[in-house]
């Protein structure tokens, strides 16, 4: 019972320490955020990070802005609730970590992310293509996509159950 009482103990001293070391280093502010989204079982920056596994949709295909809310509306009847456009990061993510079946490359899929561009409103929109090694993304607003593409495809998510 004391070694594991010691062990314990060891354990929380060094988790101290680690913690300590953050709080009190570089970018103080970024650990105390960090943190708190941690404490409340919030996603963080880490990308190391255990992440909500996301459910996805079958693409919907080239999409105009003014259509995406009967995208979701259709889908969350046909298929039940909560999908949702993906953020500009979880498309991000998928599309370079958890690599889901179903996204094309060399096409533009739309974000919920609101575009902070000065030149023009709207979300941001991430491009697949193919890294070096696997599928990468990048983002922007472009308003002229590549090989004849109108408007950017959909692919709606939502959190595993």
């Amino acid at each position: 019972m004391k070694k594991m009482l010691s062990d314990a103990l060891r354990e929380y001293h060094g988790l101290r320490e680690e913690i300590d070391k953050h709080l009190l280093g570089k970018n103080p502010e970024k650990w105390v955020a960090a943190f708190k989204k941690c404490l409340r079982e919030e996603p963080t920056w880490a990308e190391g990070m255990i992440y909500i596994p996301l459910e996805w949709s079958l693409d919907f295909g080239e999409t105009p802005e003014l259509s995406l809310q009967k995208c979701i509306e259709v889908q969350n009847l046909a298929c039940g609730k909560s999908w949702r456009l993906p953020t500009e990061d979880e498309l991000d993510r998928a599309l370079r970590t958890m690599k889901p079946s179903g996204f094309s490359l060399w096409k533009y899929y739309w974000s919920s992310s609101p575009w902070s561009g000065k030149e023009e409103g709207g979300n941001v929109v991430t491009y697949a293509y193919d890294e070096i090694g696997g599928l990468g993304s990048c983002s922007s607003n472009n308003s002229r996509f590549t090989k004849g593409q109108i408007y950017p495809c959909v692919r709606l998510c939502r959190e595993k159950k």
